[in-house]
């Protein structure tokens, strides 16, 4: 029987996936900083002084229900970690940050209120 495991036990590649793991989280880390600069700048140009985001708890729940196809999109991207950028640059500029229930806010258009058809059915396997 053949351990498929045996690359853990050889230093190079623990090495080598711990400087990409690093290289990965630091490029991770100046998106999400970006990002959150830029919606608070825009929030601020546009003269709001609240910014609403989805509260999370439960998302990876929610995630796991999804097909395969789509809980893939959302493997890599880091919610938590642009929510909390946001929340501080927010603070920093004096910005209130409200947190609201996420049931279809991504179905319902926030101009026009009307419903995207395109998701559903996402929960289909």
């Amino acid at each position: 029987m053949v351990n498929n495991k045996q690359w853990l036990h050889v230093k190079g590649i623990r090495k080598a996936i711990s400087r990409w793991w690093e290289r990965i989280n630091g490029i991770t880390n100046d998106f999400v900083k970006q990002v959150s600069r830029k919606i608070v700048k825009i929030s601020k140009r546009f003269g709001y002084d609240t910014i609403i985001l989805e509260d999370l708890n439960g998302l990876k729940e929610e995630q796991a229900k999804l097909r395969k196809s789509w809980r893939e999109r959302f493997t890599f991207f880091a919610y938590r970690k642009l929510q909390s950028w946001i929340e501080w640059q927010a603070k920093k500029e004096c910005l209130a940050i409200i947190y609201v229930n996420p049931t279809n806010t991504s179905k319902t258009c926030p101009k026009c209120k009307s419903l995207n058809t395109e998701l559903e059915g996402i929960h289909d396997e």
